[in-house]
């Protein structure tokens, strides 16, 4: 067997090209090299904060590669974001449209053996509506991102160009005696006219053999292998792995082979009594995570995985929503190790009338499924995230039905899944789709009052009995340069998204028929729509830093709510200048008492005040330092140091960020108006029932206009969908077209 993989991520040449069409560029274009090159290594990407360059641009390298006539030459893209096209000497080798996922061809009749060979590869990030997302609230960075390689196999192989996989598909289940079955398909090429057969070996955790079956080896060849009472995936508690190791043989000769690890666990759902991993109850105490990092954006590599991986385990958590899209395979293979149960996704975040887009959406489904099969941490397949944002209507019904269909039909095992927003009507089709449901919930920062969110859950569970709930996500954003001693909504402090988290947590652990949580989000990440909180380019949700060097205080309440780790946190430790002579100081852990000393005096010993919550009040300061200190029975401590001044420090006020009113940036809450007239408050959709209303539109704002006559609307306000094109409406005063829409009466 001649089997190799060579990565081909270092020494390219990079270009952007503006004002060029992928659609209709090709190499021989002279415009194409106008631009001065740089080197560049792999993971790239060409963003910036503030040059976020949209539009087209160039990759080349030259590469040499031996082979013979009977082997074949793979080239294999881990991602490109977000429509690549790729030349091979010349030749027209190969097109993918979407961001996330991996592709690859085979490119054996262009390439030349012996010789150097010359790759172009042209990718684009815009989307051009035909390619998810077309929006959100995330950054779509652009480059090659993950990696590019190039495989050398014989002719009779695995087809390592099938979907971006590796030729080999795997499914698990159980059987009703306990068995274990493993349905693989294999694609295979060069098998005509072979005697080729596919001999199967199945190794337990510690390498030893469990099973093993040879089988006739066809273009497509279908086999289930069973494994008599095998050890089961069983989350944190014991992510036990099997390893399938599939060889390919001509006439007895080894041609080709794969090792790909697997799991054999079961899952299951219930609108009363929430998840199952085999068979026991799991409570989900989740985070979300982007994938994208300071200093390389979405270019992140192993280190940086695993970084963000160990964060995630420091909470205690035990499940991980990969959001909005399919994230890199170290990714999964991280959490499969750990015992992480994962909600996988799609970047469907809207669903226009477009059938190229839906087409898109169905492919990108179709990659995630079929390349992650085999992971056994994923237990959701995530279909759509807040799409009836825009509108809810039957059209958008029907194709969300057919993305659920086709993750069914492609793994009937495994449950599907949605994220939906607060304004999604309770008896929507939406919440009927899919075998569970998520709700992002922002009480307490985009709208109401925090302690809104039961009574809405209550009222939820109560006229929709027969949906599987819980919170795909919920949060505040948080400026660690801010501090308060009375905090509020949108002041933007390190004290307030503590205690949001603190106050909307217990709302979720005391009902035991939420599936359960995903907090928003692990980490800050990059959107460049966002400028708020004193922070530009980036949603500053997170329980850490964008560079992960900050631990937020918030992180540290989940910690103490998770974690089995004995610590002690005392928060605000980032608020050091103090005015007041008596402060609070509250104290996060996992341990039974705290006793607390202020410049070495007598300790104060307490119990916590709420799970995970120690609060000292009262406590003096006198001017200058003051040395705190908290410690539990078994001698863990911590310590932080005040400064008591005579004024407040006026660096840990948000100047802009109208603290106390909900926040506006994103989704925003409604002004005052006469509910009569229409408003900015007003959903989109209703401005079509007037003629004059969608005049002024059209006259103000344009291209608003133009999508809410091509979607026919939908539940988003006017003054979110103007947030969202901000850039191009910079110059419009939301109070004056208020005011001018509060002049036009309300069509029935």
């Amino acid at each position: 067997m001649n089997h190799n993989k060579t990565d081909l991520n270092r020494h390219w040449l990079f270009r952007k090209i503006p004002g060029k069409d992928i659609r209709e560029i090709s190499p021989a274009d002279p415009d194409i090299r106008r631009e001065p090159a740089e080197t560049v290594t792999l993971p790239h990407t060409w963003y910036r904060d503030g040059d976020a360059y949209e539009g087209l641009t160039l990759y080349e390298k030259t590469f040499p590669v031996s082979f013979s006539r009977d082997q074949r030459v793979f080239l294999h893209f881990d991602a490109a974001d977000r429509w690549a096209e790729y030349y091979v000497n010349g030749h027209f080798a190969g097109a993918h449209q979407g961001g996330y996922s991996a592709f690859a061809s085979d490119i054996t009749e262009w390439t030349r053996s012996g010789q150097e060979n010359h790759l172009m590869v042209f990718v684009d990030n815009r989307s051009f509506d035909v390619i998810s997302p077309v929006f959100g609230d995330f950054t779509v960075y652009g480059g090659l991102y993950r990696g590019v390689s190039l495989t050398v196999t014989e002719n009779c192989c695995f087809d390592r160009s099938w979907h971006g996989t590796d030729g080999l598909i795997i499914r698990t289940a159980t059987d009703a005696d306990g068995s274990g079955i493993i349905h693989t398909t294999a694609y295979l090429l060069g098998t005509d006219g072979k005697h080729v057969e596919i001999c199967y070996t199945v190794l337990d955790q510690d390498n030893h053999p469990a099973a093993s079956l040879c089988v006739p080896g066809e273009a497509e060849t279908l086999t289930d292998i069973r494994v008599g009472h095998p050890q089961f995936w069983n989350g944190k508690s014991s992510p036990i792995l099997y390893t399938l190791r599939a060889e390919l043989r001509v006439n007895g000769h080894v041609t080709d082979s794969l090792t790909i690890p697997f799991g054999f666990r079961t899952a299951f759902i219930h609108p009363e009594r929430g998840f199952f991993l085999n068979g026991t109850h799991l409570p989900l105490h989740g985070i979300a995570r982007h994938q994208d990092f300071s200093g390389c954006f979405c270019a992140t590599d192993r280190d940086r995985q695993e970084k963000d991986m160990a964060l995630i385990l420091e909470t205690g958590a035990n499940a991980v929503r990969l959001s909005h899209y399919q994230h890199p395979q170290h990714t999964y293979d991280l959490c499969d190790k750990n015992g992480l149960i994962v909600w996988a996704e799609i970047p469907m975040l809207k669903l226009t009338g477009s059938e190229a887009l839906f087409e898109n959406a169905c492919c990108q489904l179709r990659e995630l499924i079929l390349q992650n099969l085999h992971h056994p941490s994923i237990c959701f397949w995530g279909i759509q995230n807040e799409i009836a944002m825009f509108r809810d209507e039957a059209d958008m019904h029907d194709k969300v039905r057919k993305l659920c269909d086709l993750a069914v039909h492609l793994d009937p095992g495994r449950i599907t899944a949605c994220a939906n927003l607060h304004g999604v009507a309770f008896d929507s089709p939406m919440n009927h789709i899919t075998d569970m449901v998520g709700y992002n919930l922002y009480f307490g920062w985009y709208y109401g009052d925090i302690n809104d969110v039961g009574t809405y859950l209550d009222r939820f569970h109560r006229e929709q009995p027969g949906v599987a709930l819980g919170i795909s996500e919920y949060g505040a954003d948080c400026n660690t340069s801010f501090h308060s001693e009375t905090p509020v909504v949108k002041d933007y402090s390190e004290e307030f998204q503590a205690l949001y988290h603190e106050t909307f947590y217990p709302e979720i652990e005391k009902r035991e028929w939420l599936w359960g949580s995903f907090v928003w989000n692990l980490a800050d990440f990059g959107s460049r729509i966002r400028k708020e909180g004193g922070v530009p380019f980036r949603n500053t949700k997170g329980l850490v830093s964008f560079d992960r060097t900050v631990r937020k205080d918030a992180f540290y309440y989940y910690k103490a709510r998770w974690s089995e780790e004995k610590f002690v946190h005392i928060t605000g430790k980032r608020f050091q200048n103090r005015a007041a002579e008596t402060i609070s100081v509250k104290v996060y852990s996992n341990e039974d008492k705290i006793s607390l000393s202020v410049n070495g005096g007598p300790a104060l010993t307490k119990t916590a005040q709420a799970p995970g919550v120690f609060l000292f009040e009262k406590i003096v300061l006198q001017m200058g330092e003051n040395r705190i200190t908290a410690s539990a029975e078994d001698k863990i401590t911590d310590e932080a140091i005040f400064h008591r001044r005579e004024e407040t420090d006026p660096s840990y006020v948000c100047e802009d960020g109208g603290a106390g009113s909900s926040v506006t940036n994103w989704f925003l809450q409604e002004q005052e108006t006469d509910d009569s007239c229409y408003s900015l408050s007003d959903p989109v959709g209703l401005f079509l029932r007037s003629g004059e209303a969608m005049a002024l539109l059209e006259k103000t704002v344009p291209g608003i206009a133009q999508r809410i006559r091509q979607d026919g609307g939908g539940i988003i306000t006017l003054l979110q969908a103007i947030s969202y094109q901000r850039d191009q409406y910079r110059e419009l005063s939301p109070e004056w077209l208020n005011r001018e829409l509060n002049r036009i009466p309300k069509q029935p």
